[in-house]
């Protein structure tokens, strides 16, 4: 059963790699089409209309997209990590923030062969905070599990 939980976690890990890959991998015109869609829908339906500008708007949501898909990076490969090798939490989480900055890197690096996309240090930054925050999530988590188990022993 191991095995599995293992094969699992990191399955989930080259499946979100896959994700930023293929949205990476888009033109300038299906990108932006894609988000301006989706920033479309959120205007509407949280009624921001009148709060942000379109393009605000779009530029944050293109932004909290970019945390939140690392952030999903960083839990899924802190937890992979820890499936495969249960030992020094601290050493996970900072493997886990090298990992997503290197992705993260090498995502905005990729990105400059793409068509009308460039790469941009800005972007590796807030996918690093984002990885860095799942990882953070994980271990925490891990630490008060720990701790509340080693208090009910």
């Amino acid at each position: 059963m191991k095995n599995w939980k293992k094969i699992i976690s990191w399955a989930i890990v080259v499946f979100i790699m896959f994700i930023i890959f293929y949205f990476s991998h888009q033109g300038h015109n299906d990108s932006s089409s894609t988000s301006s869609a989706l920033t479309l829908k959120l205007s509407y339906l949280f009624n921001l209309n009148n709060m942000l500008s379109f393009d605000s708007l779009h530029k944050l949501i293109r932004k909290v997209a970019h945390f939140i898909i690392y952030c999903s990076l960083g839990i899924s490969f802190y937890n992979a990590l820890w499936q495969t090798k249960k030992n020094n939490l601290l050493a996970i989480l900072l493997m886990t923030i090298l990992f997503t900055m290197t992705y993260a890197f090498s995502d905005e690096l990729h990105q400059l062969f793409i068509p009308g996309r460039n790469g941009a240090i800005a972007d590796v930054f807030l996918d690093t905070i984002g990885g860095s925050v799942g990882g953070l999530i994980v271990y925490l988590g891990l630490k008060v599990k720990k701790e509340k188990k080693k208090y009910l022993s």
